[in-house]
């Protein structure tokens, strides 16, 4: 679906427009913890699955006789090991900067109020529901794909919502890039920034956001289509 990369695009968005408000050590300390306790969490987890993996499946008669070198980041792992000590010294480590900072109830803050402290408010609203719509199991979604007459037979399809997917994923694409570059990269790689040729960027803006806001075709969550169904509530 073209509308799933904005939602990892909204949260860098909005992660790195909040880290951006912390002091500069504790927000290096933070990115550290973060990334070793879940790199820990991850070994952790492959040590459980991937040798009951191969138990199950390196032994069918179909299977590859001469084990060849697997590429980097492939292969087995070593079974019985387990990095929880590891895992605990990094969460504590994360609750006591999370206390050090005042965050409730010793835990970063949530996406919502990590955008609230950014002034995010409407991109978290808007673009961060719109997209988790298109990461997880959503019945709306799934309705769309139905087609068909009351009472009737129905068919099962994507194609129909398509064109609306993919104008939904680039118009508002192109929207939370605008704003990466107001919240994170000006701000914070300013001389990257001036390398950046201003016009031909603003005139990219104005045909893809202005050239849509004067057609006033901005896509809908509900389209007009939606609008027009009905559902019987006893």
């Amino acid at each position: 679906m073209a509308t799933m990369p904005l939602r990892p695009l909204c949260e860098d968005l909005i992660f790195g427009s909040w880290l951006r408000t912390l002091p500069d050590e504790h927000a290096d300390l933070f990115i550290q913890l973060s990334i070793m306790g879940d790199v820990f969490k991850g070994m952790d987890i492959q040590n459980r699955f991937i040798p009951k993996a191969y138990e199950k499946f390196a032994h069918w008669p179909e299977g590859a006789q001469d084990i060849p070198e697997p590429p980097r980041g492939f292969g087995n792992v070593v079974s019985g090991v387990d990095f929880k000590g590891e895992r605990q010294s990094f969460k504590r480590a994360l609750k006591d900067l999370a206390d050090e900072m005042g965050w409730p109830n010793g835990r970063p803050p949530s996406v919502y109020d990590m955008a609230k402290a950014c002034r995010l408010d409407e991109v978290y609203e808007f673009f961060y529901y719109a997209a988790s719509k298109s990461v997880h199991s959503n019945m709306h979604n799934m309705v769309r794909m139905v087609w068909g007459t009351p009472g009737g037979l129905f068919r099962v399809s994507s194609s129909e919502f398509a064109p609306y997917h993919r104008s939904f994923g680039l118009i508002y694409g192109v929207w939370l890039i605008a704003e990466m570059f107001d919240h994170l990269i000006e701000p914070e790689f300013t001389q990257e920034y001036e390398l950046i040729d201003k016009r031909p960027y603003g005139v990219w803006l104005a045909i893809v956001l202005g050239g849509i806001a004067r057609r006033n075709a901005f896509p809908r969550l509900v389209t007009e289509v939606e609008r027009r169904w009905s559902w019987p509530i006893d």
